[in-house]
């Protein structure tokens, strides 16, 4: 959320955003050696996928995590990963 908003020109708004999140999710998972390589293999195997979206795909891997919410398809190409629409996601 806050690079998304950095780099729309809008820093006040990110800063924003990352209160709110933490408000209902104070803990977020570290990004440790684990993550990196995990990002690094995802990265080997999917070409269109970002940095920054392996980062997080990685997580959610070996998080055991249910889904990853984005509106990046690409997340669709990585096997055993889960992608929820935000629109599906919000009840």
């Amino acid at each position: 959320m806050l690079h998304l908003h950095v780099t729309r020109g809008d820093v006040g708004k990110g800063a924003a955003a990352v209160g709110e999140f933490l408000s209902v999710l104070p803990r977020p998972f570290p990004i440790g050696a684990g993550e990196v390589q995990e990002a690094a293999t995802l990265l080997l195997h999917h070409r269109r996928l970002s940095t920054r979206g392996a980062v997080h795909a990685a997580v959610v891997r070996l998080q055991g995590l249910e889904a990853i919410v984005s509106v990046d398809r690409d997340f669709d190409e990585i096997p055993g990963l889960r992608r929820l629409d935000p629109e599906e996601a919000v009840p």
